[in-house]
């Protein structure tokens, strides 16, 4: 019996001893539970902050073209330079960076959230980036037929809602919400390489409205508008037929149709028609400008890679990367890298067309045979680009799509990233 009473003490005191060591660890891990809860809580509280921050960041940027400008020139806006504290939603506050970059047309936000209680920050950095004019060589809003020999488009994509026929090339990038004929064969969209082309593309921005309005007055005011249907470089003393007379940098503005005669023209500035433009049998251009090649060009190469190092040539003309640091082979679309930001190529061979913005209302379309044309700068056309032609060749340069007057912005989102930015030290 006495044994029996001895087990059972035993037993009590055991019990005892493993509830003293374990309640307390009980309650210790119920408190942290409640302070990890707590603290995450107060963390998604911040980052929810920050995200309120990014969409009061993005309606500052689409407010208006005059702000969209501000930005991409490098100027600060009031209230978006960490200068300011908000406190419009629950729980805490947050300030707002907006600073141009990293690419031509793109902005950078930095957004920081900050919890009420805990003071915890959290940080978003988003790039936006102007859809609309983001390094398009051509940007159609029907479609574009690349059907001649030896037409090449460099330095920038080609985009259009319609069928996109790249005749096979290898270069540049592709864009269509339809069909991009020599590339996509699949009936079943959506097709793409992921690194070229995209066919039945859904994410095809919606293309900006052109401020005709600006580009008229402007033309006005300088004499280069021009009220009806233009014929150019039917020989001397025709217009824009040398190399000299409109290298100007103006706005050459036509109301109706351009027809090129086999002589060629040359515009150094933006070339407004709001017809059709008619190139010819034969050559088109009489300009020799000296062009700066976009850090981002190579992006184009994804499958064309040796091309580009070798610097082509296209239409006779050929440019040559001597960044250090150029990859050996294709780094990816989405990679860091950058080109020198003084790489230029002179057209030798004097037979450049434009040297800017050209928009144009109606189509584009060539004469047939040998179209012996360079289009330097970025086209927006209205209608179809038909190139039937040979020896057409576009180069884009950021030069000419700065130049690009639209009536609003619509703006896509390039990354959306955590960041390790703080609460800036000097606002309260």
């Amino acid at each position: 019996m006495k044994n029996r009473k001895g087990q059972l003490l035993l037993g009590v005191i055991a019990m005892l001893v493993v509830l003293a060591i374990v309640v307390p660890a009980m309650v210790k891990y119920i408190q942290n539970e409640v302070k990890w809860s707590e603290k995450q809580a107060q963390n998604s509280n911040a980052f929810q902050l920050a995200e309120g921050a990014v969409d009061r960041a993005y309606q500052k940027l689409v407010e208006s073209t005059s702000t969209w400008k501000a930005v991409k020139d490098g100027l600060p806006l009031a209230g978006f330079n960490f200068d300011a504290v908000y406190s419009d939603l629950p729980g805490g506050t947050y300030t707002i960076s907006i600073s141009s970059g990293p690419d031509l047309e793109q902005a950078t936000i930095l957004a920081v959230g900050r919890d009420k209680q805990s003071r915890e920050a959290r940080a978003l950095k988003v790039v936006y980036a102007n859809a609309a004019i983001s390094q398009n060589a051509i940007r159609s809003l029907q479609g574009v037929s690349l059907s001649g020999s030896n037409e090449q488009v460099e330095w920038g994509s080609v985009l259009a809602p319609g069928s996109i026929d790249s005749n096979n090339r290898n270069h540049p990038q592709f864009y269509s919400a339809s069909s991009i004929i020599g590339k996509d064969t699949s009936a079943s969209p959506p097709n793409t390489d992921s690194v070229q082309w995209w066919s039945y593309y859904p994410g095809i921005p919606q293309a900006s409205s052109i401020d005709i309005d600006a580009y008229r007055s402007s033309a006005t005011l300088d004499g280069t508008y021009y009220g009806s249907s233009q014929t150019w470089g039917s020989g001397p003393g025709s217009k824009c037929d040398n190399a000299v007379k409109c290298n100007t940098g103006k706005t050459y503005f036509i109301e109706g149709d351009l027809t090129v005669k086999s002589n060629g023209i040359y515009v150094g500035g933006n070339l407004i028609i709001t017809g059709n433009l008619n190139l010819p049998n034969g050559r088109s251009g009489q300009g020799s400008p000296t062009i700066k090649m976009p850090r981002t060009a190579w992006k184009q190469y994804g499958n064309d890679w040796d091309y580009y190092k070798d610097g082509g040539p296209a239409c006779g003309e050929s440019w040559n990367d001597t960044t250090p640091s150029l990859p050996d082979d294709f780094p990816g679309i989405n990679d860091s890298y950058r080109s020198d930001e003084n790489i230029t190529m002179t057209v030798t061979s004097g037979k450049a067309i434009t040297n800017g913005f050209i928009y144009v209302g109606g189509n584009i379309t060539t004469g047939g045979g040998a179209g012996q044309s360079i289009f330097v700068g970025a086209a927006y056309v209205v209608g179809t680009v038909t190139l039937g032609s040979n020896n057409i060749c576009f180069f884009y340069t950021d030069e000419a799509a700065k130049q690009i007057l639209t009536t609003d912005v619509r703006l896509t989102r390039q990354s959306w990233l955590d960041s390790r930015q703080t609460w800036p030290a000097w606002l309260p």
